[in-house]
Order: structure tokens, then C-alpha cells, then sequence
């Protein structure tokens, strides 16, 4: 009887799709945003700083699958990172704004400036293979 190996980055390449596939279900399968009014919305007056969409109310599933993937994404990240420790501060930096971005998607606890949940997701998992990227290179 052998035991199957699993190499570091194939550990974060298998981590890293299960996590985009959830994530598109919570995404895009499961949450809404609804455009604010009143906020550029044509008027002739522009709001800068301001996002133009917020995230709608998740039903029970969607809530708990966010709470899964919020845990999920810190144990990813924090594996990352540890790979990473002694990257040039330019990869970390990197990290870092990847990390926010799937961070925000996941919480949906801000507004954004993207009207589509689909446009959130491809943004989010980009995110994520970029890291996948910084760990195999």
C-alpha cells in the first residue's frame, strides 16, 4: 500500500479550486447587489468614494456558506503566506491586495463599484490564482 504524495502547490492548486467553486456559488448563485440611488445615477452629479451597489441579504444556506468560506479562505491564506514568508516585499504586497479582494467578496459587508455578481466572482478568483501563480513560480 503506498501513500499518495501532494506537493505544496498542488495542496494550494487543489485548496484554491474548491474555494473558487464555492465561491461562485456564494457569489453568483446566491447573493445579489442592488444599485444604490440617488448615487451617480445620471443626475450630473457624481459622488467619488462612494460605491454604487450594495450587497442584497443572503438566506440561511448562503450565510452559513459564507462563514465556511470566510474560514476556508483565512487557512488558505494563512498557508500562503507561510510559503511566501520570504518573498520580495513586492510579491507580499501582492498578496496582500489579493487576499482583500477575495476578502471583501466573501464578507459582502461593503459596497462595490461592480454591478454584477459575476464581475465580483472573476475578480475574486483572479485573486486567487494570481497566489496560486506566487506559489508555483
Amino acid at each position: 500500500m503506498t501513500a499518495e504524495y501532494e506537493s505544496t502547490s498542488e495542496r494550494v492548486a487543489r485548496e484554491a479550486g474548491e474555494l473558487k467553486a464555492d465561491l461562485r456559488e456564494l457569489i453568483v448563485e446566491r447573493s445579489t447587489l442592488t444599485r444604490i440611488q440617488g448615487l451617480n445615477d445620471g443626475s450630473g452629479v457624481v459622488i467619488i468614494g462612494f460605491p454604487t451597489h450594495r450587497w442584497g441579504t443572503l438566506e440561511n444556506e448562503g450565510r452559513a456558506l459564507k462563514a465556511d468560506l470566510g474560514r476556508r479562505h483565512a487557512r488558505f491564506s494563512e498557508l500562503v503566506e507561510a510559503i511566501l514568508l520570504d518573498a520580495a516585499e513586492s510579491k507580499r504586497k501582492k498578496l496582500a491586495g489579493d487576499e482583500k479582494v477575495v476578502g471583501e467578496a466573501i464578507e459582502q459587508d461593503r459596497g462595490t463599484y461592480t454591478g454584477s455578481t459575476e464581475q465580483v466572482y472573476e475578480r475574486a478568483a483572479k485573486s486567487i490564482d494570481e497566489r496560486v501563480a506566487l506559489v508555483a513560480a
